[in-house]
């Protein structure tokens, strides 16, 4: 252990004092100072994922031995918590976006911060159940708004020492968990099962749980342990984590030194594309820097092309799923009718349930399966785009694989539990009850006409004056749907698109800024350059060698 202590320092050191002479490499400072920092703080992070009321917050709680954490609050407004153990005084830290730290006494006070403009609450708790060292993260669920989902893969997944998934026993894994599983694969971590609300299940169904979990997932988990928020069914997962903690030096380290290999690896490519360039005069280095801006731009317009027929496809599922919400609410309207008459003090309920059920079916059966078809065959066609595109500079094509391949994983976050599909089915079910009051006419106008009318027989003329009314209602409804789906999936595809806008030109800016440092070497003394390059060359001897030295550990 002392050997990778040692190793690991030698290999920051030697990283810190190579990165400062190349401005190309600068970027990699901070991933360092990160590093730097993990090493200090000495703590294991530990995400817990898992689908909305899969009982992440509830066994948390119990960890704590007090309910701190609401586990009764909506997907949308759920905020990523991160918790300690062992400390001295109990508190609570809201971190803002800005990086304002505002120190509270109990977490319900938290609630009265807006959430947008929150990123992080911190919960420290003297609970001796879990030991001091060890942070547990508690995530949006994957169910929630698509910012703090991304914020939670992208902010504490790659950083994570091991992550766990919390898998309700009575729903058992979904297919949206299934599609996780396939992101947190690339990450490379140790994967924990958590079989939560276990206490519902009798031994045989929950041996043929963990049977199924560790023998038909695409990913081994490292360990399946069974809890529940209720009595002794805790006690499986404090074993756990005290597994974890007497290991913690070693699954530290570990982790650290996967980040170090990675780093080197990326400095290598870009080293290697400065020595491969080399003999290049300046002319010839202007004609490599303006052939790469063209590919590179030729790629981006072809990706830009197929997320423009995407987008075409979006509106034709948009279509779709209106359609469907509106014959299937039209279908009711002779039960409204007889609600009307024979029960009316339920009406207003019924209808309020039909229409938010609707929207749940529309959302789930139309448009989450058109558009995860459509995505799917997107990711298909981007794939492809290295191999279709006539790519002559070898930087290039290195670049252009590597960049369609993040632009994949971008979209499959777009079809992820929390992405594209969950966002817009959360808002718009929440924000439709928020304009509930939008019917109020309705009720006013059907109620009181009903005083009288109930009294006598049904007429024609009062069958066809309650069903205006709810064929008005249903129209408002509909209005309503179509323009909050309009609104949303834009507001999204705007998110998607510059995501990949982003990725887009951060990649080509690092191929140009580097040839761009070549060049003004080029231009310096000849010998000055000579030396350049054989530094360059020293650099990647040394930069390998950290990597097998870290490998070998």
């Amino acid at each position: 252990m002392n050997y990778l202590i040692d190793t690991i320092d030698e290999s920051i050191r030697n990283l810190n004092n190579m990165l400062g002479s190349y401005d190309f490499l600068s970027s990699m400072n901070s991933r360092l100072a990160s590093i730097e920092e993990k090493i200090a703080k000495s703590e294991i992070i530990i995400p817990i994922f898992g689908e909305f009321s899969s009982g992440k917050s509830s066994l948390i709680n119990s960890l704590i031995k007090e309910n701190v954490l609401p586990t009764d609050i909506l997907p949308t407004t759920a905020v990523i918590n991160e918790v300690r153990f062992n400390y001295e005084q109990n508190k609570i830290e809201v971190v803002t976006r800005d990086s304002i730290v505002n120190e509270l006494k109990d977490y319900s006070e938290s609630l009265n911060f807006d959430l947008s403009v929150v990123k992080t609450i911190k919960v420290y708790r003297n609970s001796r159940t879990v030991d001091k060292g060890i942070v547990i993260v508690d995530t949006p669920g994957l169910s929630s708004d698509i910012t703090e989902h991304e914020e939670a893969l992208v902010d504490y997944a790659p950083k994570s020492d091991a992550i766990f998934l919390a898998i309700d026993a009575n729903q058992g894994v979904t297919r949206t968990l299934i599609e996780f599983l396939k992101t947190v694969d690339l990450l490379n971590k140790d994967v924990y099962y958590i079989i939560t609300k276990s206490d519902k299940k009798s031994p045989n169904e929950l041996y043929k749980i963990r049977k199924y979990l560790k023998e038909e997932l695409d990913i081994t988990p490292t360990g399946v342990v069974t809890t529940s928020s209720r009595g002794e069914k805790i006690k499986e997962l404090t074993n756990l984590l005290f597994t974890i903690y007497r290991d913690k030096e070693r699954i530290i380290l570990k982790n650290i030194s996967n980040d170090l290999i990675n780093i080197c690896k990326e400095c290598i490519a870009a080293i290697d594309m400065q020595i491969n360039s080399s003999d290049l005069n300046t002319r010839e280095l202007n004609e490599k820097i303006e052939k790469i801006t063209k590919e590179s731009d030729l790629i981006y317009q072809k990706i830009q092309n197929e997320i423009q027929h995407f987008k075409e496809k979006v509106e034709t599922v948009k279509s779709n799923t209106f359609f469907f919400f509106k014959k299937s609410l039209k279908s009711k309207i002779n039960d409204f009718i007889k609600i009307a008459f024979q029960e009316n003090e339920n009406l207003e309920l019924e209808f309020e349930s039909t229409i938010k059920t609707t929207i749940e079916t529309s959302i789930r059966e139309v448009y989450q399966k058109e558009i995860e078809q459509a995505t799917m065959e997107l990711s298909d066609v981007i794939k492809n785009i290295p191999n279709k595109v006539n790519i002559e500079s070898i930087e290039i094509a290195g670049y252009s694989k590597a960049l369609t391949e993040i632009i994949v994983l971008v979209l499959m976050n777009f079809v992820l539990p929390g992405g594209f599909v969950s966002a817009i089915f959360g808002r718009v079910v929440i924000k439709f009850a928020q304009k509930w009051p939008m019917v109020n006419n309705f009720w006013s106008a059907i109620t009181k006409p009903l005083e009288s009318i109930i009294q006598s027989s049904m007429s024609l003329a009062a069958k066809g004056y309650i069903q205006k009314q709810i064929e008005d209602a249903i129209t408002e409804a509909c209005d309503y749907f179509k323009k909050e789906l309009n609104y949303i999936s834009k507001d999204i595809m705007n998110n998607i698109e510059n995501q990949l806008q982003e990725k887009l030109s951060e990649n080509k800016q690092t191929l140009i800024d580097s040839l761009v440092q070549l060049k003004k070497e080029r231009n310096e003394k000849e010998e000055y350059y000579t030396e350049y390059i054989g530094k360059l060359k020293r650099t990647r001897e040394t930069t390998n060698e950290i990597i097998i030295k870290l490998v070998a550990v």
